[in-house]
């Protein structure tokens, strides 16, 4: 997916937890999409080369993360959704 914002690529995700650990691993959001049919909130985030090997990790079950510092991330992303 392309995004005018200087030609960047990104890639977006519904999947909150996905979104976490996207933020987690220092991807960048871009936005935050709203479909005002289904109240769904979409995370845009600016794409990076390793991304297809950081979702399928988080999928399979083969991620680590620093607990503490992913819980925070949870926060923070859960904040984002109340801000609007």
């Amino acid at each position: 997916m392309r995004h005018n914002q200087d030609q960047i690529e990104t890639y977006g995700t519904s999947d909150f937890y996905l979104a976490c650990y996207l933020r987690y691993m220092d991807y960048r959001i871009v936005r935050l999409d709203r479909d005002d049919n289904s109240h769904r909130r979409t995370f845009v985030f600016e794409d990076l080369a390793g991304r297809e090997n950081d979702v399928l990790a988080y999928y399979n079950n083969d991620a680590s993360v620093a607990p503490m510092a992913f819980a925070n991330t949870i926060r923070d992303i859960r904040g984002m959704l109340f801000q609007k």
